[in-house]
């Protein structure tokens, strides 16, 4: 785990530091429709945020994304969730994706570094 958190971090600060905008493909920025295992969730993708998911932070080669999704923490005020994303398009209808597990950055962690 930390060896992806350091790549996660790493990203971000290279993303920050370049001062690039991260954005997806035009022609993904719609409502998508994601079939789940008891029902259909719906995603809204805008040029830089994924409903749930998170608002992206840095893309690399072949459409993978690192997203970050901040949620309110009674213990420390603000939880930084870091996840990656790799998109593959099936058909112009049809985006798959997967997604890696969340590396979790309190306030705190992300001040002291």
């Amino acid at each position: 785990m930390a060896a992806y958190l350091y790549g996660a971090v790493i990203c971000y600060l290279i993303t920050v530091a370049s001062g690039q905008v991260c954005s997806f493909p035009p022609n993904w920025r719609d409502t998508w429709l994601i079939s789940g295992f008891q029902s259909i969730l719906e995603y809204q993708v805008t040029s830089n945020t994924i409903t749930s998911k998170g608002t992206c932070q840095a893309s690399g080669g072949d459409n993978r994304y690192l997203l970050l999704s901040q949620s309110s923490d009674s213990n420390d005020g603000q939880t930084n969730c870091y996840r990656c994303l790799v998109f593959t398009v099936r058909h112009v209808n049809l985006l798959q994706f997967k997604e890696g597990s969340y590396v979790v950055l309190g306030y705190h962690q992300i001040s002291s570094t």
